[in-house]
């Protein structure tokens, strides 16, 4: 089998499975559908931004044993964020990080 046939047969596994673990120096990070995006989760990102909408969760499990979610999204003018919150809800990166302009 060659590397593309395999490289192929790894990113359509992972869209199955709809999860991929990696791990980072904070933490363990794994790609969650954002329909499991738990609701204390949801509700903080609806309080913090109404009306926008959540593209991409990311599950983060901290070495101390905490739960964190990296949540990325467009804004009104389509420019990408991502922030993080605590499993509760709250939001936990106040910072204004590089806004990207939309490349579609």
């Amino acid at each position: 089998m060659t590397g593309r046939m395999m490289a192929g047969l790894l990113a359509a596994a992972m869209l199955i499975t709809g999860s991929v673990a990696c791990q980072h120096g904070g933490g363990s990070h794994t790609h969650i559908a954002v329909e499991q995006t738990p609701p204390a989760v949801v509700d903080g990102f609806h309080r913090e931004f109404p009306g926008l909408k959540i593209s991409h969760t990311d599950e983060i499990h901290m070495p101390d044993g905490t739960t964190r979610y990296d949540l990325k999204f467009r804004d009104a003018e389509n420019h990408y964020h991502r922030k993080i919150f605590s499993a509760d809800g709250k939001l936990e990166d106040t910072r204004e990080g590089v806004v990207l302009p939309a490349t579609h």
